[in-house]
């Protein structure tokens, strides 16, 4: 969903036979099932500064996403449109260094936090009804960094319509990580207007 040139992109990867997420991404899958990430975007736009698109991650599944903001604070809004149960995950930016597997998590209802020497991520939950949690990725899935953990929102979508949101930070330092954005009237009317009521 978006890149950092400082925190660099992390691959997708499994350690000990299970499936971790990557970065900055949303994820959806089947109970049981491999984890699937944008397979297919329909259509993509920037309207007034924020960022549109329509994808999906296999039949019977369709994602509306917005992105609104900039750095150090970027907010995340999506309508999916599901026709079965799915797995839901979304991460924000992967942070490395030894200290990023061995200390500085935080996480509680809806909130997680990294801080490492390589800098600060966190993601919190705006929609509710999430769990946070932060997660240490296999090594050598960082780009950037050979060891590397991910803040990471998790729930289960039952068949229908579900509009989710979350704010995501990025930053050498936790400078200005205490004012977290809300989801604003203009990305809320974007959605409407591209995925309708």
């Amino acid at each position: 969903l978006a890149y950092s040139s400082r925190f660099g992109p992390t691959l997708e990867s499994s350690l000990w036979g299970h499936a971790l997420p990557g970065d900055s991404a949303l994820i959806l899958s089947e109970v049981g099932a491999a984890p699937r990430l944008v397979r297919d975007v329909a259509e993509h736009a920037i309207v007034d500064g924020q960022v549109y698109s329509l994808w999906s991650p296999g039949p019977g599944v369709t994602v509306h996403t917005v992105l609104a903001g900039g750095a150090p604070w970027h907010v995340r809004l999506h309508r999916v449109v599901t026709d079965r149960e799915l797995v839901c995950q979304e991460t924000g930016f992967a942070v490395g260094g030894w200290d990023a597997l061995t200390g500085g998590f935080d996480s509680g209802d809806g909130f997680a936090r990294i801080e490492a020497d390589e800098g600060v991520s966190i993601l919190r939950d705006l929609s509710g009804g999430r769990s946070a949690a932060t997660q240490p990725l296999a090594p050598n899935a960082s780009l950037t960094r050979p060891h590397a953990a991910v803040p990471v929102l998790r729930c289960r979508l039952g068949a229908g319509r579900h509009d989710l949101a979350c704010a995501v930070f990025a930053s050498a330092t936790g400078a200005g990580s205490t004012e977290t954005p809300a989801v604003s009237d203009a990305a809320r009317a974007l959605l409407e207007q591209r995925a309708g009521p």
